[in-house]
């Protein structure tokens, strides 16, 4: 729906105050010279009636203040005021000669008394007053008392004119003035606050005046404006930076009906004080960004601010009983926290923030601009060319009977470089490394690449422990490669099962040795070659792309050319679109202003919910299998009731025979949110079975079982990047009719079994580097042995207690999965399956499960 249907844009008002002043002047000089004609009664009329609309207005801006405040500083607040004293007459004529007041012209004004002081007037003939003209006779003049009659009249006059002396003879101008200039000082400097009027109203909070905030804002104004709200939510931003230059640089992007719902506060993220007066329950999001970093060097305790913010966000939240959140069972309050640096980001990537209030979203802006670059949510080819960014395996994707393979040459190890390659590594994994061992190549080229290079390795040794990798360093017009790094004790694990590998050159874009280097993979027809220049410097990262020699921008291996420009990518869009050297070519990215991606944000989240239902759907046929073939376990009445204990044999046997009874309920059942739906209503009746239990004997000592397993936030990041990859999914997927394969109307389940087979290999493959990204390891041979799953009723105890300890058993070959964990390879094709199916409910709307695994 159009949403200027529905409102009157500021100029169109500005110009209607201006005929309103116009016309109102009109009719006072027509009252004046024809008082009595019926066109200026009804003039007059009219006048009073679009007074009153006029003065309901200026009250409705009183009671939305914030909006009050803004039209005193941008809204012709002059003209305003003109406006209103010009209109109070015929309001005030239209309220006196209503008849409910029913006040005559002559109790105003006494003709008789008037002509007694004026001798030429004691013959002339007399006439009743006109009742605009008495009104007006005592608003402009308060000292005519005397010439009323009556005390009705003595005090309508007085009321006249004592609004006569407020508004016009400016009695108190110089107090009114004094305490608008005040008023707009303080708002000026964000000193204003709006406690009372925010405690009642939804709106998103930012603190800090971030680069990143420019682009969060018009991506929360888009969202809202989609759809038609009579109350739309405001946003408050907390900065501490000069809010003059700050409100300047946000609005310029800004329409003005947006600008009036942008609250902006003076204040510190790391102060109490500060922090209670952003209202908090009321919060429908909360971006904690810090100041401003519009370059790479900003300070170096940024990160821990952040959190020193979330930790008073969390004292503040938790008086608030309730929060504003629709047809939502998670009711915390959404605080999504950008950390700067991605160590400290990928330590809470897997740590619990265990707030009860809270739910805890870190993110990267390095990160979320790579996702911007490499995540393409398309599936057919015409429309990815016409995109800003293809994906990295082209527009057609790659096959399992492919030859081709991606390779990724990033030049410049700075934040945005390693964040590009972490990236890479997440999402590029394609079925024809089964097929015909390709792996994803990713190549680092930076003058100090030897120092970054032993940096990246230490943060990831599990990771580079199994992957192959090398180093080189320019001599002369060669490069010294060294032999490829020695994969060592993995046999247990199924040998050389990573599918990606990485390459750390020495060396500056200006030689001739890595030019060389990079023609030579240009000219590789099965390579899928993408550039990334990520010097932090714009003017240098511009020039590192124009050394490129003009074969590598010729060569149909070589996809795109991205050039990182924090600040501003007109310069490289002006090249790429008029330079046929680079023409489509070469591509900005990075800007600071479009870094949130609100759009993939809440696919990944909306989505999350149905791979964790995968996943339990995965372990409730296990369930079901054990119970058909009469071999259920301790650890099955735990999954199914989430039990910690029970505080008595009697009370251990009522339960099981419960899940017994459930079990046999709905072991048909296919749909898993129902089986879901009617668990959770089950799991009350066990809850008041174990309850009663342990009221019927209090000496009972109750034991809660250890915590062990993967954290919550590793399971939601991996489930994320699960629905991140999804897309290269799709592209993969080779059809019968050869047509490119589309989520919105086919599902895998019609696949070839094979190609489902290697699909489901090509995640299990993905997921072994993810976890390794998170900084899990794989279990050691002896440590293998002991937490082998060999059959369907063996105990997973010892994987979790592993899982727990950082250590995952699955991490190993797609050929030694089934070996050592019963069937697992089944999970991740059943994680594969739901995506499609889930993806069009997202896209229509649907109401998706919210919880993530």
């Amino acid at each position: 729906m159009n949403k200027r249907l529905f409102s009157i844009q500021p100029w169109i008002k500005t110009i209607l105050e201006y005929i309103m002043v116009l016309a109102v002047t009109g009719i006072m000089i027509l009252s004046f010279i024809s008082p009595e004609s019926k066109f200026c009664s009804f003039s007059s009329f009219i006048a009073g009636i679009a007074g009153l609309a006029y003065l309901l207005w200026l009250l409705s801006l009183v009671v939305r203040r914030p909006l009050l405040d803004w039209h005193l500083v941008n809204g012709k607040y002059i003209l305003k005021v003109v406006t209103f004293v010009l209109l109070m007459p015929f309001m005030l004529t239209l309220l006196v000669s209503s008849p409910a007041v029913g006040l005559h012209p002559e109790e105003l004004m006494n003709e008789i008394t008037q002509c007694e002081a004026e001798s030429e007037c004691a013959t002339s003939s007399q006439e009743n007053p006109n009742i605009f003209w008495t009104v007006y006779f005592h608003f402009i003049d308060a000292g005519n008392q005397h010439m009323t009659v009556g005390q009705n009249g003595r005090g309508w006059a007085a009321l006249i004119g004592i609004l006569g002396v407020f508004l016009l003879n400016g009695l108190l101008v110089s107090s009114i003035i004094g305490s608008v200039d005040s008023r707009k000082e303080r708002w000026l400097k964000g000193d204003v606050r709006y406690r009372s009027f925010l405690r009642y109203r939804r709106h998103y909070v930012i603190i800090g005046g971030n680069d990143v905030a420019e682009g969060i804002v018009q991506q929360l104004f888009s969202k809202d404006e989609s759809s038609f709200k009579i109350f739309k939510p405001y946003i408050l931003i907390q900065t501490s930076q000069d809010v003059e230059t700050f409100r300047r640089g946000l609005f310029t992007n800004l329409t003005l009906s947006q600008q009036q719902r942008v609250i902006i506060y003076y204040g510190n993220r790391t102060s109490k004080a500060d922090i209670g007066d952003l209202c908090l329950g009321k919060a429908l999001e909360v971006f904690v960004l810090g100041e401003d970093s519009r370059t790479d060097d900003i300070e170096s305790y940024h990160d821990t601010i952040n959190m020193e913010c979330l930790r008073l966000i969390s004292e503040n939240i938790s008086g608030c009983s309730k929060f504003y959140k629709d047809k939502i069972s998670d009711r915390r309050l959404v605080c999504r926290v950008m950390f700067e640096y991605q160590t400290s980001f990928s330590v809470f990537k897997v740590t619990d923030i265990n707030v009860a209030k809270i739910k805890f979203l870190p993110f990267n802006y390095y990160e979320k601009w790579a996702q911007n670059v490499l995540i393409c949510q398309e599936t057919d080819p015409d429309k990815i060319k016409q995109g800003k960014y293809l994906p990295l395996e082209g527009p057609n994707g790659i096959k399992s009977d492919d030859s081709a393979f991606v390779h990724v040459i990033i030049v410049g190890m700075s934040r945005m470089g390693i964040a590009m390659a972490i990236e890479t590594a997440y999402l590029t994994h394609y079925p024809n490394y089964e097929t015909h061992g390709k792996r994803t190549r990713i190549t680092f080229v930076d003058a100090n690449a030897d120092v970054e290079k032993d940096y990246f390795i230490s943060r990831f040794k599990a990771l580079f422990a199994l992957s192959h990798w090398r180093y080189g360093s320019v001599s002369g017009n060669w490069i010294n490669w060294g032999k490829d790094h020695e994969i060592k004790d993995c046999e247990h694990l199924g040998g050389d099962f990573i599918d990606i590998e990485w390459e750390f050159l020495k060396g500056t874009l200006e030689s001739s040795a890595v030019q060389q280097y990079i023609v030579r993979c240009s000219e590789d027809e099965d390579a899928r070659l993408t550039i990334a220049m990520c010097i932090p410097e714009n003017s240098r990262a511009i020039a590192a792309a124009a050394y490129l020699p003009d074969s590598v921008y010729k060569s149909n291996s070589t996809m795109q050319v991205l050039v990182y420009q924090r600040l501003n990518d007109e310069l490289v869009r002006q090249i790429s679109e008029n330079n046929g050297r680079y023409y489509r070519k070469i591509k900005a990215f990075g800007m600071s202003s479009s870094c949130y991606d609100s759009d993939l944000v809440e696919i990944s989240e909306s989505m999350a919910g149905a791979i964790g239902n995968a996943y339990d759907a995965y372990v409730w046929g296990q369930i079901v299998e054990r119970f058909n073939a009469g071999a259920l376990m301790e650890d099955d009445y735990k999954a199914l009731t989430d039990y910690k204990y029970c505080p008595d044999l009697d009370t251990k046997q009522e339960v099981e025979s419960l899940c017994v009874e459930f079990i046999k309920m709905h072991q048909t059942e296919k749909d898993y949110t129902k089986v879901k739906e009617a668990q959770e209503t089950w799991i009350k009746t066990v809850d008041k079975v174990i309850g009663s239990a342990q009221k019927s004997d209090k000496k009972i000592q109750l034991t809660s079982k250890a915590s062990s397993g993967k954290t919550a936030p590793a399971k939601m990041w991996s489930n994320h990047y699960n629905i991140y990859s999804m897309w290269t999914k799709f592209r993969s997927v080779a059809t019968s009719d050869g047509h490119a394969f589309n989520p919105l109307k086919e599902d895998f389940d019609g696949l070839d079994p094979e190609m489902m087979k290697r699909l489901g290999q090509m995640e299990h493959n993905r997921w072994n580097v993810e976890q390794l990204l998170l900084r899990y390891r794989p279990l050691t041979a002896e440590e293998q042995t002991e937490a082998k799953v060999q059959s369907l009723t063996a105990s997973k105890k010892i994987k979790e207690t592993y899982k727990g300890k950082f250590a995952h058993l699955d991490i190993c070959s797609n050929q030694m999965l089934d070996e050592i964990d019963y069937k697992m390879s089944e999970l991740d094709k059943a994680l594969i399956k739901v995506l499609p199916s889930d993806y069009r409910k997202y896209l229509n709307g649907l109401p998706e499960n919210d919880t993530n695994l």
